[in-house]
């Protein structure tokens, strides 16, 4: 059966000082019926609702995203993140919105 889920992807896009850099978004994955993950919405998603409740159900169905598996998106193509590799290209930023790595 297909289906879809949110989970964290990664993708490569340009640093607008001529280089390039990892942006990490919550998408929409969609599979296919043998559970292989077949495309993805093609902008982040965006928490929101127009209840309160409503937004806490749709964050807790984005964080149960934490823990499995996450995508790299390359264009149209979508590939299964080695575990060990999104920690890699993690970067962590500082309250003041600069980067600490």
């Amino acid at each position: 059966m297909s289906h879809w889920n949110y989970r964290f992807c990664v993708e490569t896009v340009p640093d607008g000082l001529g280089g390039t850099e990892d942006v990490w978004t919550v998408r929409e994955v969609y599979y296919d019926d043998d559970g292989k993950a077949n495309g993805v919405t093609a902008e982040p998603i965006h928490a929101q609702s127009d209840t309160w409740a409503g937004l806490v159900d749709e964050l807790g169905r984005m964080d149960e995203g934490i823990g499995h598996l996450c995508y790299r998106i390359d264009g149209d193509k979508i590939e299964e993140m080695p575990r060990g590799e999104r920690f890699r290209t993690a970067k962590v930023r500082s309250r003041k919105g600069g980067s600490a790595s």
